[in-house]
């Protein structure tokens, strides 16, 4: 039943003081919390400890201005001789019409060398079956799962690649290395989850190649915490660092770095991500940076990458990915087109089941065939 536009539209103009209140509310906050960023004294945040939000790495003005004479030379210059990864993945989860649940997880990884132009592939597949699901503890049907199966993918082949040893390199991943959700999961999957993201920035840091968590829409809260905590400002709801962010960047802007100390745990009992990283825990650390229009994107980076003095050339190398590719990394672009399994791919696959699995068709998915039939009683 299509809604009834008169009644959603006469509910809404209802709502209209309501809402008028809120926009109002939180302008006066994010106008706080700006006045206080843009004149930030790193000396009233040495003394923060614990999981503080973030805590600032680098010093100096927090916004970083991006300065260049000819852009194309500069992007040319910036892409010389560097090998660029891109790693992205999707999944096929199990289908409730059949007693047996199985799933399909699709890692890819796209490479491109500017030393000699070149390009690579490297795409791996996994099958999830109910084995996966007993030994993972889970609901048969859960998505969970298939999303940390596909997690496991990904950090596999990300692995892979920082352990060719290329000369140069540096890994885009499409997400965040603060793994904040899997706070909400069980400890099997938790596990999962930690395991692989801690070798990966093990890897990366013996290897000497960034990897370059890309966070193209930020909900983090970090900045905005590490002010409430310090006393900067007053605690108050939620205010996205995104959206304080964008307003004081130009094209091309970064913040300052800092170091990540999220408190991401829900309940008083839980302790946040990062205190499950082991050495890692304060060893990640972000920025924000403009890439054109929308919203601010945040880059999370191992600390190392600050130890070896390669701050501003990683964000170089992500203004050029990002100016290549219309506001948003060429190079987790393509990787994204190749990974995404279309609807006849999809179909073909639960057609594949359907073949391996004739003799144990569920009664559910029988009915549904014979309710498309005429039944005479």
């Amino acid at each position: 039943m299509p809604l009834r536009r008169e009644e959603v539209l006469r509910k809404l103009r209802n709502k209209k003081d309501e809402i008028k209140n809120f926009e109002s509310k939180r302008k006066r906050k994010i106008g706080s919390y700006l006045k206080k960023i843009k004149n930030l004294d790193s000396n009233k945040l040495k003394d923060l400890t614990g999981f503080c939000g973030a805590k600032p790495l680098e010093g100096g003005d927090f916004v970083k201005k991006f300065e260049f004479d000819d852009l194309d030379d500069w992007i040319s210059k910036s892409l010389e001789q560097k090998i660029i990864g891109g790693v992205d993945g999707s999944q096929i989860s199990p289908q409730k019409n059949y007693d047996i649940p199985i799933g399909l997880v699709n890692s890819v990884l796209v490479g491109n060398d500017y030393s000699n132009n070149e390009r690579f592939f490297t795409k791996e597949i996994s099958i999830i079956t109910p084995e996966d699901f007993e030994l993972g503890s889970n609901y048969s049907f859960s998505k969970d799962l298939i999303n940390a199966e596909r997690d496991k993918l990904e950090r596999q082949i990300s692995i892979d690649f920082l352990k060719e040893d290329y000369p140069n390199s540096y890994l885009f991943i499409d997400g965040p290395l603060v793994l904040s959700h899997i706070n909400k999961m069980k400890k099997e999957l938790r596990d999962k989850y930690l395991e692989k993201i801690t070798s990966l920035l093990e890897k990366s840091r013996e290897n000497n190649v960034p990897v370059i968590g890309f966070v193209d829409t930020s909900y983090s809260c970090d900045l905005t915490y590490m002010l409430d905590e310090a006393g900067i400002c007053e605690k108050e709801d939620k205010v996205y660092d995104a959206i304080l962010i964008d307003k004081l960047l130009e094209g091309g802007d970064r913040t300052e770095l800092f170091t990540c100390h999220r408190d991401d745990k829900t309940s008083i009992n839980q302790t946040p991500a990062l205190a499950n990283y082991g050495e890692f825990q304060d060893r990640i650390t972000f920025f924000y940076i403009n890439l054109g229009e929308g919203s601010s994107c945040r880059v999370e980076l191992p600390k190392w990458c600050f130890e070896k003095g390669i701050i501003e050339e990683v964000a170089d190398i992500i203004r050029c990915e990002a100016y290549k590719g219309d506001g948003y990394p060429l190079i987790l672009n393509k990787a994204h087109k190749e990974a995404v399994i279309t609807y006849s791919e999809e179909k073909t696959f639960q057609k594949m089941v359907r073949e391996i699995s004739s003799g144990n068709i569920s009664l559910k998915e029988i009915r549904k065939g014979r309710g498309k039939q005429d039944v005479y009683w």
